[in-house]
């Protein structure tokens, strides 16, 4: 989040945020789900009731705490003139609040390291949290519900600023969502957002390169601006090793421009990315990079709300411009690996 990231202020607000909602037992049942209990755990109203607290401690308006325990709060938009606020949709910001029920969510201590970029495995310094050992840490989803609840926090305190324009924003916090059931109760009668963006997710590109590692029918694969974490296969005498297994599958690897520039400064810092070890060892790889652009430029977000683009972090190049890119690259590699229909080639810097 641009206006929160390199702020120390804001960030350690964050941190202290996602440490209480992780201390916070949330998890669901799935039994109890699949026989119609809803929400599957009393625990639930927990998390759900300090949310609405302070989503109403912070100036929201129409903050509702359902039946079912779905949280959900509204921001109106803060541009004054009719016509120019047309031009922005509603969006809908959503998390969920459940953790699951594999490995206990009660009584979690969060465990905090401040790495170094030598000890780090982005090779970036960085704050890593995890639990102690004996629980799990409910990041999955409630580092999606704190940085949700930091973007939301930052707007209402610069509600009036020049430079934050925003449409309509809606925020939803759901139960449930571990266990399949997420989606049941949802008030769509209170909700009025056109699109919706849900902040949720594992290891940043591991998933779809891992994939493709791992199953015989993939046939082609895509990293969106994701560092290729599963790569890591473990500490050897204080050094990460990196999977050098040949990668067979062919794969359009797409980056940042900030990524971009500082992976030309890792073999200088001894630094080995795991991204350009795969790359290296790829039968058919392609790496592309779109200038002046961050993470969220990937998506359409930016697009469509451009405050809460630059709030999750985007660029200053146009960002319809880098869809039309991306979009066109998507097609003819899907096209060229998955159709036959040509052969695929890409300039490295777009």
């Amino acid at each position: 989040m641009n206006y929160i990231y390199g702020n120390k202020v804001e960030e350690n607000k964050l941190l202290d945020r996602f440490c209480r909602y992780v201390k916070i037992w949330s998890e669901s049942d799935g039994k109890a789900a699949d026989t119609g209990v809803f929400p599957s755990t009393k625990r639930q109203w927990d998390i759900a009731k300090v949310l609405v607290k302070e989503l109403r401690n912070m100036g929201t308006r129409n903050v509702y705490l359902t039946d079912y325990c779905y949280v959900v709060a509204k921001i109106d938009s803060n541009i004054v003139e009719p016509e120019e606020r047309k031009k922005y949709p509603t969006i809908l910001l959503m998390a969920h609040m459940d953790t699951v029920d594999e490995v206990t969510g009660k009584n979690v201590k969060p465990v905090i390291s401040i790495l170094s970029d030598k000890e780090s495995p982005t090779g970036k310094a960085d704050t890593i949290i995890k639990s102690d050992g004996t629980t799990l840490l409910g990041a999955d989803d409630k580092a999606g519900v704190s940085a949700i609840m930091a973007a939301v926090e930052y707007l209402m305190n610069h509600y009036e600023e020049e430079g934050l324009k925003h449409g309509p924003i809606e925020v939803m916090f759901s139960p449930d969502e571990e266990t399949g059931h997420g989606m049941d109760k949802v008030p769509l009668n209170i909700l009025k957002a056109d699109f919706a963006v849900t902040a949720d997710g594992g290891d940043e590109g591991a998933t779809s390169v891992q994939v493709g590692r791992e199953r015989d029918d993939i046939s082609a694969v895509i990293d969106l601006d994701g560092t290729m974490l599963g790569e890591y296969l473990g500490v050897e005498d204080g050094d990460y090793v990196i999977n050098a297994e040949p990668y067979t599958v062919p794969l359009l690897e797409f980056a940042n421009w900030e990524q971009y520039n500082e992976r030309e400064e890792y073999p200088s810092l001894g630094y080995v990315y795991p991204n350009e070890v795969l790359l290296s060892h790829g039968e058919e790889c392609c790496y592309v990079t779109v200038r002046d652009t961050l993470h969220m430029d990937f998506t359409d977000l930016p697009l469509l709300s451009p405050t809460l683009g630059d709030m999750f972090g985007s660029g200053v190049r146009d960002n319809a411009e880098t869809m039309t890119i991306v979009n066109g690259l998507v097609r003819d590699f899907f096209n060229a690996y998955l159709k036959g229909d040509g052969a695929f080639s890409a300039q490295e810097t777009c």
